[in-house]
């Protein structure tokens, strides 16, 4: 199977993940299953055990015979609350519902009889009887916080209200409740003019703020809602000095977002006094770059941390139990630099002292080869440029040449995942660098599926096929830039277990 949304909860020292799923190629699953939700476990956010289906869809003719849409999971007095949105055949899914399902050993689930348990408020959302534009009723994702004021639980969920242009319909509404099942309207937490569809929403309170992220992307009639043009989705987040909001975005305001529909979904989960988030690594159809979106699988735990002030996810220590031993060693940096393949590569003027590597080269780029290799891996270095245009980490060099990159580029100021030798732009980020200023930068790779962090902040995830294996290496263009703390690590990545 491969993954869509995800969400989470942590109970008696496991987490639970639950998600939408769909067939892997040549997948010997039911299409049942795949409408369905997917259970799984872990100890450790890393290693995760796959449970038998959560739910199936229902019955043709029950009012939920499609695909199972996105909900959450809580918990209340040894129960599990399993939330989901329901879709029909007979209007071809354009009106939601909110529904639940309950388990006491969290393991096999029963649905509500009382089927759906939330519907939009007539009063001031759309509804089946006056639906949006095609007949159009949101009403998913819900989310539920408890109430740190009080004893009920609040809910958030995408819906819509009468509007001229859809943007302007687009909201998240709160809901309460006690008991977990009746649920009265608060009314709209967060509203937009700019995103058509704003979805999969996540509500927690970090560092004295509460925070709403959310999913936005340009596929339903919207574009320009980054700060960064050549973003077209990826999530975002809003704040608000209460839980009952209203949430207002800020500058700045990016988790996670793509020039490609790469990481989707970013729901969160605290663990161990910490609060981490993950997202669905997405792949393409066909498996190759060109290709259209395709479902895929759940990333590693970013942490979530306030820095300067904005939400970010941030690299998290958890990973470092599933990373090798240290490949970068002394005589290996000091290795002669020869047989270059490019023709017309410059070799560069590159010098070893204490430890770093500085290279030089005035009108071209160089690279500075090292035979370290490994199809998983983490790949970093303390980068300095002290004139110049560009550097940073070559990998997966399967001829000595051709792969892939991160590169800080100085003069455009972005953050750049690229292919090489041509240098092209698959994903980037626009970054402040500046000339003298070392930067740490990190490179994961999950073999088709890629992470870059700079100064342990995530920036680009991505999916790239043409290059896998290969040798790494330091690259400068047109600069002087010196690369200290080299390191080279293998990446343990295992499929999860299954357990029927």
């Amino acid at each position: 199977m491969k993954l869509w949304d995800t969400w989470y909860l942590n109970h008696q020292g496991e987490v639970h993940a639950f998600y939408m799923q769909g067939l892997a190629p040549h997948s010997h699953r039911s299409a049942q299953e795949a409408g369905g939700i997917g259970h799984a476990v872990s100890r450790n956010l890393l290693d995760w055990k796959e449970l038998p289906v959560a739910l199936l869809p229902g019955e043709a003719g029950s009012g939920e015979d499609l695909n199972i849409f996105t909900g959450c999971a809580t918990e209340k007095d040894g129960v599990l609350y399993l939330y989901y949105t329901q879709r029909a055949s007979e209007d071809e899914g354009r009106t939601q519902r909110i529904a639940l399902a309950t388990s006491r050993d969290f393991l096999h689930f029963e649905k509500y009889a009382g089927n759906p348990v939330i519907t939009p408020d007539p009063s001031f959302l759309c509804t089946q009887e006056a639906p949006a534009r095609y007949g159009i009723v949101d009403c998913r994702d819900l989310v539920v916080v408890q109430d740190p004021q009080g004893s009920g639980y609040v809910g958030f969920y995408a819906s819509r209200r009468p509007s001229e242009e859809m943007p302007e319909g687009a909201v998240i509404v709160a809901v309460r409740s006690q008991d977990l099942i009746h649920w009265e309207h608060i009314g709209p937490v967060f509203t937009t003019t700019r995103h058509t569809i704003i979805e999969v929403p996540d509500v927690f309170f970090l560092e004295g703020r509460w925070y709403m992220t959310l999913l936005v992307n340009n596929d339903y009639g919207s574009r320009d809602l980054f700060q960064e043009q050549e973003l077209v989705g990826g999530t975002i987040y809003a704040v608000s000095d209460s839980l009952l909001g209203p949430y207002a975005e800020e500058p700045d305001n990016i988790i996670l977002a793509s020039r490609r529909y790469n990481g989707i979904t970013c729901r969160s989960v605290a663990w161990m006094d910490r609060r981490y988030v993950l997202y669905v690594m997405t792949e393409r159809a066909g498996g190759i770059d060109s290709g259209g979106p395709d479902l895929g699988r759940l990333s590693s735990p970013k942490e979530y941390r306030v820095v300067n002030g904005k939400l970010r996810a941030v690299y998290a220590d958890l990973l470092e139990e599933k990373l090798g031993p240290e490949q970068v060693t002394s005589s290996l940096l000091s290795q002669r630099q020869d047989g270059f393949r490019v023709l017309y590569e410059t070799p560069g003027r590159w010098t070893l002292a204490q430890g770093a590597v500085t290279g030089q080269v005035r009108t071209c780029w160089s690279r500075y080869q090292l035979p370290l290799e490994a199809a998983t891996f983490c790949f970093q270095a303390r980068i300095r440029l002290t004139w110049g245009a560009a550097a940073g980490l070559v990998f997966c060099q399967r001829d000595g040449y051709s792969g892939s990159g991160g590169i800080l580029d100085f003069k455009w100021q972005k953050l750049l995942f690229c292919t090489m030798p041509r240098m092209e732009t698959v994903d980037c980020r626009a970054v402040s660098l500046t000339p003298g200023q070392t930067y740490h930068l990190r490179v994961m790779c999950y073999g088709i599926h890629y992470e870059v962090y700079l100064d342990d902040i995530l920036l680009i995830q991505c999916v790239s096929y043409p290059f896998q294996g290969g040798s790494a290496g330091l690259l400068a263009d047109r600069a002087n830039a010196t690369f200290e703390g080299i390191s080279f690590r293998s990446l343990e990545v295992e499929e999860a277990e299954r357990t029927d």
